[in-house]
């Protein structure tokens, strides 16, 4: 038995995923702020959760008013 995945809703995932202009305000966000997650988390030699990590990058993810 396959899982059927509807069409529409997979072709609308995949455009996000080719193109970021598709995505929303807090997709770009999320997009731009993964590089220095990445960076913190190896900073902290990849032991880190994501409890932690959020403490640990909150002034870096607050934001911006």
């Amino acid at each position: 038995m396959q899982l059927q995945i509807a069409p529409c809703g997979y072709g609308h995932h995949a455009a996000k995923k080719r193109n970021t202009e598709l995505l929303g305000e807090r997709g770009k966000r999320d997009e731009a702020l993964i590089p220095e997650i990445k960076r913190i988390w190896q900073a902290n030699l990849q032991v880190n959760g994501v409890r932690k990590l959020s403490e640990l990058a909150s002034p870096v993810l607050a934001p911006s008013s």
